[in-house]
């Protein structure tokens, strides 16, 4: 404990002349960023590289994705990782054999990684990452409106919209200092199921974080039982698959899910906008429904340019203001229906407007701007 304690204050020494700079943020939304991109790439090109050697079957790997329950993805894995290692070339003058077993050793590790291996909560990390300030990375990014009527239970955090790295989400959620303070530390953030347990970079900084959770029945059910915060982009990969650079947009119209659980345990269900996440990335608005279709298999369906030298990463000379509005109190109705649903949908919306409405101005944009619902 001693050791620990002394390594986590020279790492802290180490970096306190970055903290609240601009290098500081960029290292912060260079790990998020890379942790995002960087995971799901390594195993596309592992299970690649070894594909003419297994006759493609590597490329099962990906059925883990597919699958629920953290013991049938450690036997799929070790189903598909053992015949690879039977199949593999055994002369080194055989083309492709350093390939082949530099991918295999890969995969392995990021196996270990993704499914095998579970990291504890590290507090310091996360004080780390506060400390560097994400936010710092760009021209301005802030948490602003009504912080005041924040209560540290019972109550939703539904951000709008996702974009493509979820700026608003991300810097002013789940690593803003501040908004851990307004909403307490027992504030859960939900995210996709691949992301959070399917990729084994992001996997490993959503345990060291200690309170992202996969966004799913099982999880909202629990985390609601309990009475505790919860966040999340409603919008999901939709809301990433829609944006157009430039539209202010939200996926919203048919995700009633959140408001029915919020309706079973009463909840109060704050919106957020982040202004200015729909200028993080210009992206490509082709082929739509075809993306949308992939969506649903949990593929992030997107072709994005953001930052000039590093595309992958969001534009940093933009403006994001994240926008907490009141919440909406909802009633307690363990049995809601359909109508219930529909009716308090339809009052979160408009509030989502109203709020959009309130602040649109102060936000940089014009007193025309309007908000689209999909």
């Amino acid at each position: 404990v001693a050791a620990a304690t002394s390594s986590n204050h020279l790492a802290s020494d180490m970096f306190e002349p970055l903290y609240h700079t601009w290098l500081g943020g960029f290292m912060v939304v260079f790990i998020l960023n890379s942790a995002w991109v960087i995971g799901a790439a390594l195993m596309f090109v592992v299970t690649l590289s070894m594909a003419d050697f297994t006759y493609g079957a590597s490329m099962l790997l990906w059925g883990v994705t597919a699958m629920r329950g953290r013991r049938s993805r450690q036997a799929w894995l070790i189903a598909v990782l053992i015949p690879c290692l039977i199949v593999g070339p055994r002369d080194e003058a055989v083309p492709g054999f350093r390939r082949f077993w530099t991918a295999w050793v890969g995969m392995v590790l990021l196996a270990w990684l993704g499914w095998f291996a579970q990291f504890r909560p590290w507090p310091a990390f996360l004080q780390l990452a506060f400390d560097l300030d994400a936010s710092k990375y760009f021209a301005s990014c802030e948490l602003r409106g009504s912080l005041d009527d924040v209560q540290k239970e019972n109550s939703l955090f539904a951000f709008h919209p996702h974009g493509i790295l979820c700026v608003g989400f991300g810097i002013n959620g789940i690593w803003n200092k501040a908004f851990h303070d307004i909403a307490g530390s027992n504030t859960h953030f939900g995210i996709d199921k691949v992301l959070r347990e399917d990729n084994p970079l992001m996997r490993t900084l959503a345990d060291w974080h200690g309170s992202m959770v996969t966004l799913d029945k099982e999880s909202m059910s629990r985390i609601m039982a309990e009475r505790k915060n919860i966040a999340f982009v409603p919008g999901g990969f939709q809301d990433a698959t829609c944006m157009k650079h430039g539209v202010d947009s939200t996926v919203i119209r048919r995700r009633t899910g959140f408001i029915k659980y919020a309706l079973q345990h009463g909840y109060r269900v704050h919106p957020c906008y982040t202004f200015g996440e729909c200028k993080s990335f210009y992206t490509c608005s082709a082929l739509l429904r075809f993306r949308l279709w992939l969506n649903e298999y949990g593929v992030p369906a997107i072709l994005v340019f953001g930052f000039r030298w590093l595309p992958t990463m969001p534009r940093w000379k933009v403006k994001y203001y994240s926008y907490l509005g009141k919440a909406v109190q909802m009633p307690k109705i363990t049995q809601p229906t359909p109508k219930d649903v529909e009716h308090w949908h339809g009052v979160y919306t408009d509030s989502l407007q109203q709020l959009f409405e309130q602040h649109k101005v102060a936000a940089g944009l014009g007193p025309s701007a309007k908000l689209i619902i999909l």
